[in-house]
């Protein structure tokens, strides 16, 4: 399959992992981007002004599991440098442990696995699109919205892709692919599109049941985060979840979790003097927005609508659309206390270079 054309609708983490597993390879990698180009600049500047309108999660609380972590250091080296370059962190297995099992730890083949890595979404996302532009095979077209699809039919009357209907200075034009890959995230128009050509397009949806609510901080000139004592970083209280995010360069951040049915505390959570006054009285996070240690970085950011879905194109075994590809959001959402959104969709991508590579 190798030389055949690919058109990715979407680059943020999923559509960015399709760059990363197709880069330096003989397919022709084309992503449409809806938004501006990368900001210019620092990690700092790209987390105040980089706006994303297909990514309301920027700047929300992310952790990179091991499984991406470890994917990217094996695999990428060079990208791997440049992120800790640019001030983010390993963050290791022995490092997480607490107190009384630090003596006692002896390390054992695979530790480094699960290895997470701390940043800032924005920083993770700016580090990976440069690396990934300067990819001889990959090119990047911004400010172009996927408007449609390109359909035909094969011998057995199964839909296939062609390629995808792109607006670009406001005129929309026919750009075709041999494969085209969903990883326009959760709010993906893929599925309609395919119902409305006929494909039996399944979906299973399951709600989380809360609401977040984010603040970014920053530690003081001179101050250092909090030590590792055992005090809890994270905890559901029943009727708030809440979780510290350490970060780069001397950034971390909060997120409270609210039930849905909470109107009255969701309401006032996303006031920042409500928000930082819950902070103060939950000890594992208190001593990190501790004003002699820390400083708000940014408003408070809300998110609601979360849900755990699954979407299949399968029907009784059969292929309801060929040469399409759905990964990340776009086909299996998962519950975001669990952090596994960014991981997934990154090996999603590679999975479907292995596939590619080894199937006709």
């Amino acid at each position: 399959m190798s030389g055949q054309s690919i058109l990715v609708a979407g680059t943020g983490i999923a559509g960015l992992g399709a760059a990363l597993a197709f880069g330096n390879s003989d397919y022709r990698v084309t992503m449409i981007d809806r938004d501006p180009p990368t900001p210019e600049g620092s990690p700092e500047e790209a987390f105040q002004s980089w706006e994303r309108r297909g990514a309301t999660q920027l700047r929300h609380s992310h952790v990179f599991l091991g499984r991406l972590t470890t994917l990217l250091r094996t695999r990428y080296p060079e990208l791997m440098k440049e992120l800790l370059d640019s001030g983010t962190r390993i963050f290791g297995f022995a490092d997480g442990l607490p107190p009384s099992l630090q003596d006692s730890y002896r390390a054992r083949p695979g530790d480094d696995d699960l290895a997470i890595l701390f940043s800032r979404r924005t920083t993770l996302e700016l580090v990976m699109r440069r690396y990934a532009s300067r990819l001889p095979n990959v090119t990047f077209i911004n400010d172009a919205g996927v408007r449609g699809v390109i359909t035909g039919r094969n011998a057995e009357d199964t839909l296939s892709l062609e390629g995808l209907k792109v607006e670009r200075n406001g005129a929309v034009e026919d750009m075709r692919a041999d494969i085209v890959v969903d990883a326009s995230g959760r709010n993906t128009p893929f599925p309609d599109w395919l119902r409305a050509q006929g494909a039996a397009v399944t979906e299973e949806e399951s709600p989380a049941g809360i609401l977040y609510f984010t603040r970014h901080y920053k530690l003081l000139d001179g101050a250092e985060e909090p030590v590792r004592d055992g005090t809890p970083g994270a905890g559901d209280l029943g009727y708030i979840k809440f979780g510290v995010f350490p970060a780069d360069n001397r950034h971390f951040s909060i997120t409270l979790a609210v039930p849905e049915i909470e109107t009255a505390l969701r309401m006032a959570i996303v006031k920042p003097d409500v928000f930082d006054a819950i902070c103060m009285e939950i000890p594992g996070c208190a001593r990190w927005v501790d004003p002699a240690r820390s400083e708000a970085a940014s408003q408070v950011f809300s998110m609601g609508n979360l849900k755990s879905t699954w979407r299949s194109y399968v029907r009784a075994g059969q292929p309801q659309v060929l040469n399409f590809f759905a990964v990340g959001d776009a086909t299996v959402r998962t519950n975001p206390l669990y952090g596994r959104g960014c991981s997934s969709g990154v090996v999603h991508a590679h999975l479907l270079r292995q596939t590619l590579d080894t199937s006709d």
